[in-house]
């Protein structure tokens, strides 16, 4: 796995208990997609949308 993106991971896991999952998009093409705390993609979850 890229070491950018487990240090990412990290980060969200050791700091940010308040996410369940993060999806990154860049033209129109899934990039990153990963979720934690045992959350799936088929959770239903709040989304805030600056």
């Amino acid at each position: 796995m890229n070491v950018g993106i487990t240090d990412f991971e990290s980060i969200i896991k050791a700091g940010y208990d308040n996410i369940a999952g993060i999806v990154v998009m860049q033209s129109g093409e899934k990039v990153y997609e990963g979720y934690f705390d045992g959350h799936t993609a088929e959770d239903t979850i709040h989304i805030v949308h600056p």
